[in-house]
């Protein structure tokens, strides 16, 4: 299985290792610094499947917080809010994520961002803002 994208973020880093050409699913490594917390989003057109590989992960799905460790997974439904945060001070956290729908970046709804990537304009982010 090839690497097909790799992206930084300030939260971490992602590898899309296998992204459909139909854009009806994708699989990714999400690597999360120390700290490090995606934003609290939510999707129109697709849904996740999120397991951790590595550390511990603070995961909240529609307002409902559980801690994942190595082996653990969480299904996340279209529509319903998420986070995942990275607790530790010193060690990276891995998720592996497979998303089935439709599978575009430009579904992600941001709600709150601790990077100050909220949406502002009807939840479409674009690549032009300060953070990717």
């Amino acid at each position: 299985m090839a690497t097909v994208q790799f992206e930084s973020r300030p939260w971490g880093e992602f590898s899309t290792y296998e992204d459909h050409p139909s854009d009806t699913f994708w699989v990714k490594k999400l690597t999360l610094k120390p700290g490090g917390s995606l934003s609290l989003q939510k999707h129109d057109h697709r849904k996740e499947f999120w397991v951790c590989v590595q550390g511990e992960i603070i995961v909240r799905v529609n307002g409902e917080q559980q801690t994942l460790h190595a082996g653990d997974f969480v299904c996340i439904e279209r529509l319903q809010s998420h986070i995942a945060q990275n607790p530790s001070k010193k060690d990276d956290a891995v998720l592996i994520e497979t998303a089935t729908g439709v599978c575009l970046e430009t579904d992600n709804k941001r709600i709150e961002d601790q990077y100050g990537r909220a949406d502002n304009n009807n939840g479409m982010y674009t690549m032009s803002n300060k953070h990717t």
